[in-house]
């Protein structure tokens, strides 16, 4: 438990954030314009890919939504939202 009155002489470790300052962990050519996790830096467009490929594996995997079928969705016009509607038009 801490103590009103304790003192703390040690000097706390400095660890280095993840920054865009460095290459894309994909393609190791394009400087990093997103950041996710604890250090994965993507480019641009390898994270468009990611993203894509990760969303439609995942509709495949569960087989929520085929291709052509008719569906609803909420859309609040938020990017989130937006991107998945985006997506989801795409498949």
């Amino acid at each position: 438990m801490c103590q009103v009155e304790e003192e703390y002489h040690e000097q706390l470790e400095r660890v280095d954030a993840p920054g865009v300052s460095k290459k894309c962990a994909k393609c190791k050519e394009e400087l990093a314009a997103v950041v996710i996790r604890a250090g994965d830096a993507y480019c641009r467009s390898c994270f468009r890919d990611s993203f894509i490929h990760k969303f439609r594996a995942m509709l495949g995997k569960t087989r929520i939504i085929f291709p052509g079928e008719k569906v609803l969705l909420a859309v609040s016009g938020g990017p989130s939202s937006c991107s998945m509607l985006s997506q989801v038009q795409e498949v």
